[in-house]
Formats: structure tokens, C-alpha cells, sequence
């Protein structure tokens, strides 16, 4: 990727931000700490299911944990929980001990915040509602009584999250993103005429959605993969153009001896999949390996750790279980980290956006990888 390329996807983005115009969350003054404030409420009420903090007693983590009865498999998800009402100034941690402050026992319950949601950010309501429906269930999903999956998709619906997504307006930079690369996925086929593309993780299709009317138009073959067999064969039912094709594989695992199919792609894309993965660089070469001498790889990632974004999907399976060493509290990386991690792993041309003097500002990112 040259420096005219990089420069031309920056230019991309900002023309697509000044297009679309995004619904920012910071036009929305006091929601993202109205958010944060219910989440804490949500957090404490699960707390308090059990005889877990009393008034000026301090608690160990293990002790949290085994009164809880949380399973292993969820005890970052336990430290997030502490770690998001120590940052409300509810708790203070020490090492591994835990004392509660006189505000964990005066905060307000979480109905009030929902409450104040529905007043004040009615267009939020139904989406801060379902967080508020997973996080009664916690107790079940982390003591393993029911799967966490179960919870996000009440019988076996996948397409209810899909729908409050769409429903809810976006909360940030997220848009832009997404058709800045559905902009350079274009002009790879104005360049070639016609590509192959395969988009890992593909889930409940909102990236595939939105390259739909360039599917036959441009690019002759599009294969739709997910990990979970379930999101392939609904993808399969409802996209009938001649062009798409369907796999369900693991894009974390080495595919190109099981699957030889899936190869000589011009471009992979995914849309908030590579961090669900354990090891981000492992996977990026099993991808690198589908990829035709002159490829590339395009990924929309979420790049800051959003209270909500860990309440819901930190009860998925997988999502607590990177292990790597640019990840410590969170599978999402920033933008330095991806930064370190491509050039660690010396891909010679990449380009992670935004790439502006304004980028903290951005909670989701385009990271671009030439083969």
C-alpha cells in the first residue's frame, strides 16, 4: 500500500463522515454517562444477588468469584464488572481486595436510569431495554446453568439483535467505517473489473447487507462464513443471488487444508469478527493464506472498550478468551495496538484508520492489510 493509497483512504473516510453525517454520540449530552450509570446499576443488582459486599468489609476477588460461583471461563468478565464501578468511584481495588464505597449502596437501581433513558433518548430505549433483559441473567449464564447465547438470541431468534441495531441510531463513527469500506471494496473492481470476496464472521449479515447490490455487480463470487452453522443457513435462505457461496468454518483455525475452497480471494472483509479470536496475529496469517498474491484484507473493528458492548457480548462464548500479548483487559484492540501488532508481524503495507490528529475521538476503526 503506498503513501498515496493511505492518504486516499484517509480522504475516503473523511468524505464519507461529511456524506452519511453519523449520529455522534456526544450530540447527545449525558447519554454515554447515563449508559455507563446504568450499566453500573445492572452490575450492583447482580452483586446483589447474593450476600456479596457488606458496608466497610473488604472482599477478596476469589472471594467475589466463588460466592457468585462464576465459572473460570468468566473471570475477566468478573473484573470488568469491578473494574466499571470502580471507574464510577463505587468500589476501591487494591491488589485483589475489593472495598465497597458508601455510593455502591446509595446508587440508584437500574430501573431509574431506563427510565430516564425512555425521557430523555427515547431512540435508545428499546436497545439499553435488551442490556438490561441480558444482564438479568446473569447469574445463570455465569454459573453455566444457560448458555450465554441463548440470552442474545431468545429462542434461537439471531435477527432480534439485528433488528434493534438497525433500529437504533448509531452511536458514533461506526457508519463511516463500514461504507468506507464497502468505497474501497468499489474500486477494487473498478480496478480489476471483477473479485472475489470472502467475509468472515459474517453473523447476522449487517456488513453483507451493505455490500449486497455490489454482489453480481463486480463481484462475481461472495462467500458468506460464520463460525456458527445456524447464521450460515439463514444467510443461505435469504441470499439468492447465483454469486453467493456459503462455509461455515472456524476463521481462527487453519481452514486451507479442511476447506481448499476458500482461497485466491482479492479481498476478505469482517466487521467486529478478528478480535473475537484468541490470537489476532495467528489468525490474520491463517487469513493472509486465502488471499491471491495481490490481495487484501479490510476489517471494521471496534477500538474502545464501551461498557455496553462488554455486557452484552461478554457473555458469548469466546469473547473473554483472547490470549495474546496485546490484550490484557479487553479483546478489543486501539488503534496503537494494531498498529504494533502489523508492524510486529511485518506486513509491509497496512493502514489503520482514522489516521488524524482528531482520532481519539473514534470508537471503531478500518484497518486495511495488503497481502
Amino acid at each position: 500500500m503506498t503513501i498515496r493509497e493511505e492518504a486516499m483512504y484517509q480522504l475516503k473516510l473523511e468524505a464519507t463522515i461529511q456524506r452519511i453525517k453519523p449520529s455522534l454520540m456526544r450530540e447527545h449530552f449525558g447519554l454515554e454517562d447515563c449508559i455507563n450509570q446504568l450499566c453500573a446499576a445492572l452490575i450492583i443488582e447482580y452483586f446483589q444477588s447474593v450476600p456479596t459486599f457488606q458496608k466497610d468489609q473488604t472482599v477478596s476477588v476469589e472471594m467475589l468469584q466463588q460466592s457468585l460461583a462464576i465459572l473460570p471461563k468468566y473471570q475477566r468478565m468478573l473484573s470488568f464488572y469491578l473494574m466499571v464501578l470502580e471507574n464510577q468511584g463505587l468500589l476501591r481495588i487494591d491488589g485483589r481486595q475489593v472495598q465497597p464505597q458508601p455510593g455502591l449502596f446509595e446508587f440508584n437501581d437500574s430501573d431509574f436510569y431506563l427510565e430516564k433513558v425512555r425521557i430523555m433518548y427515547p431512540k435508545f430505549a428499546f436497545f439499553l431495554t435488551f442490556v438490561s433483559q441480558c444482564a438479568k441473567k446473569y447469574h445463570e449464564v455465569l454459573t453455566g446453568q444457560l448458555p450465554g447465547a441463548s440470552v442474545l438470541f431468545p429462542a434461537g431468534d439471531t435477527q432480534k439483535l439485528e433488528r434493534l441495531y438497525k433500529n437504533t441510531p448509531k452511536l458514533g463513527y461506526e457508519e463511516a467505517m463500514l461504507h468506507t469500506l464497502k468505497a474501497i471494496v468499489h474500486d477494487k473492481i473498478q480496478e480489476k473489473g471483477t473479485i472475489r470476496v470472502l467475509e468472515v464472521g459474517a453473523g447476522q449479515g449487517i456488513l453483507t447487507n451493505l455490500l449486497h447490490p455490489l454482489v453480481g455487480n463486480g463481484i462475481e463470487h461472495y462467500c458468506f462464513s460464520d463460525i456458527a452453522k445456524s447464521f450460515v443457513d439463514q444467510a443461505q435462505r435469504r441470499l439468492t443471488k447465483p454469486e453467493y457461496h456459503f462455509a461455515t468454518f472456524d476463521c481462527s483455525q487453519d481452514f486451507s487444508h479442511s476447506s481448499p475452497e476458500l482461497s485466491a480471494f482479492d479481498i476478505i472483509v469482517g466487521f467486529n469478527v478478528v478480535h473475537a479470536t484468541a490470537d489476532i496475529a495467528q489468525t490474520l496469517r491463517h487469513l493472509s493464506a486465502a488471499l491471491n498474491p495481490s490481495g487484501q484484507m479490510l476489517f471494521v473493528e471496534n477500538i474502545k472498550q464501551e461498557i455496553w458492548i462488554d455486557m452484552l457480548y461478554g457473555l458469548v462464548d469466546g469473547w473473554w478468551s483472547f490470549d495474546d500479548e496485546y490484550r490484557t483487559t479487553s479483546p478489543l484492540l486501539n488503534l496503537s495496538q494494531w498498529n504494533d501488532l502489523l508492524a510486529k508481524e511485518a506486513y509491509s503495507h497496512f493502514e489503520v484508520l482514522p489516521n488524524s490528529p482528531d482520532q481519539d475521538q473514534y470508537e471503531t476503526g478500518l484497518i486495511a492489510i495488503q497481502a
